[in-house]
């Protein structure tokens, strides 16, 4: 399935719902264009890329139960009932790398 605009293509590339989708995305501004960007969609849950002012992100070393060994990934989870997006990024930022916020 394609959803088209003047400025993005996206298709959809994976699905399992309604737990997530993957699309891959061209798109196009007045400050870039990108081809075969993936984009993922997850509701109800969130994934913060948090940049320092030395182009370095922050990558969480975890234990993943279902590979059964440590991997990176990005700080992020489930949303709790009525809370917004922002509140729950923030409060995830805090809680896995005892920040202060």
């Amino acid at each position: 399935m394609k959803v088209k605009n003047k400025k993005k293509t996206k298709q959809i590339v994976y699905r399992y719902s309604p737990y997530v989708k993957i699309y891959r995305e061209n798109f196009k501004n007045k400050y870039q264009s990108v081809k075969n960007f993936h984009n993922i969609k997850i509701p109800n849950a969130t994934s913060v890329i948090l940049e320092n002012d030395k182009n370095q992100i922050l990558l969480l070393n975890e234990y993943r139960r279902g590979l059964n060994k440590r991997t990176l990934g990005l700080p992020g989870g489930q949303i709790e009932n009525n809370e917004k997006k922002n509140i729950n990024c923030k409060k995830r930022i805090i809680r896995r790398n005892r920040l202060s916020g």
